[in-house]
């Protein structure tokens, strides 16, 4: 139990620098380059590992969720990527980090698995936070996209790819590991993103060979962050700690948004930071 309290205050930190490096990565390179480079370090650093991890054998019957894993994964990468870049850092995390409300109402919904009042309390909870820091405060009532912070849109779209895309992680964990299903997912995930920008225009007009040595030094950092982060996510996991890392690491986008706060000047209005607050403790609730 006391080993996994490090990690889960590892797993907080490295999530929570990761987002502010893809806001930079993104902006400063372009959300094309940040989302190859950043995963194609990522991959290698998880190809590296992978000769170290007792890997079992793939079956017929996952690779389905696997190719599904890996679409959810892109379409919610691309989606993030571009709502760091034209966003609000401070708003498009904390909707992100509501994924286990989402992943905990498929497994309820389609898994047969029962919530807890205080899990359904937390989700609750969970879901007004998304609502009041997506929104300025004349603009609570005025339900549209129009009305939404900038990049929150984009933030619940990805909420809507990665929440399913972790309720198939957990799926896949019992039979795969912990290892395995990621490592696979992100692979698909690779390709498929890939396979996107190859087919685009130069993106928002940005030419590769005008980043900047320290852009490229961020995008690097994206891969190897990520990497560390999901992997000792894992590591808790697959030593039976669940219950403790899980609301550890999920309340990251408090220090997101601190960093935030100092690196990009992002000031929220009262509502939205008590929307953010909200919304990290509920998550906190769900994932008890």
């Amino acid at each position: 139990m006391a080993s996994a309290v490090p990690v889960s205050v590892a797993v907080l930190l490295l999530w929570g620098i990761s987002d502010v490096l893809i806001a930079l990565g993104a902006r400063k390179a372009g959300v094309a380059a940040a989302v190859l480079g950043g995963n194609v370090v990522m991959m290698l650093l998880y190809a590296g590992a992978s000769p170290f991890i007792d890997l079992p054998p793939l079956t017929m019957g996952t690779i389905p969720f696997v190719l599904l894993g890996g679409v959810l994964s892109a379409v919610g990468i691309l989606f993030y990527y571009k709502g760091m870049r034209q966003g609000v850092v401070s708003v498009v995390s904390p909707i992100v980090g509501c994924i286990p409300v989402v992943a905990v109402a498929i497994t309820v919904l389609f898994l047969g698995e029962r919530m807890s009042w205080l899990q359904v309390a937390g989700a609750g909870l969970a879901i007004a936070g998304v609502v009041l820091s997506s929104l300025r405060k004349g603009d609570v009532f005025s339900l549209n996209a129009a009305s939404l912070e900038r990049g929150a849109l984009y933030g619940i779209i990805t909420l809507a790819c990665w929440g399913p895309y972790f309720a198939l992680i957990d799926l896949l964990t019992p039979s795969l590991g912990w290892f395995y299903p990621i490592f696979l997912t992100k692979a698909v995930s690779l390709m498929i993103v890939a396979a996107y920008f190859a087919l685009q225009d130069a993106e928002e007009g940005m030419a590769w060979g005008r980043i900047g040595a320290w852009a490229w030094l961020v995008v690097v950092l994206i891969g190897v962050v990520e990497f560390a982060g999901h992997f000792l996510y894992g590591y808790g996991v697959g030593i039976g700690q669940t219950a403790l890392v899980a609301p550890i690491a999920f309340a990251y986008p408090a220090f997101t948004i601190l960093m935030a706060h100092v690196l990009f000047r992002e000031r929220l209005e009262k509502s939205q930071y008590a929307g953010v607050g909200m919304a990290v403790v509920g998550v906190v609730m769900v994932a008890l």
